[in-house]
């Protein structure tokens, strides 16, 4: 995954376990390792047929994060980009509030939320 260590950084942990005397901590988070290998795959599979429409929306994404209200200019147009965007169907869709998500509002973080207030 882009964001993080291969297996979600639990090979490091279970390694530290491993050290402090957890074998059969160790083995469970190499397990889960493995799991989160797999996960971080089909991710990747999944955003790789979506084309700009992924792009448009980690970049959304990363205005929201880093500049919030000073760039609502920006995130509209780049929600509107993506709306026009082609994709699939079975993928997510920009929803009412613009945002490049599969939640609904009902089922948003406060932090989602607080993001869509800037669209």
């Amino acid at each position: 995954m882009e964001y993080t260590a291969p297996g979600a950084t639990r090979p490091l942990y279970a390694d530290f376990l491993d050290l402090a005397g957890r074998a059969d901590a160790a083995a469970l988070f190499r397990e889960s390792a493995r799991g989160w290998e797999r996960v971080a795959s089909l991710a990747l599979e999944t955003v790789s047929g979506l084309g700009a429409y992924t792009e448009i929306c980690e970049q959304r994404m990363q205005l929201i994060m880093s500049r919030g209200e000073e760039a609502r200019a920006e995130i509209r147009t780049l929600g509107e980009r993506a709306t026009r965007s082609p994709r699939s169907t079975e993928h997510p869709t920009p929803n009412s509030v613009g945002t490049c998500s599969t939640s609904s509002p009902a089922s948003s973080t406060p932090a989602q939320l607080q993001a869509a207030e800037l669209l």
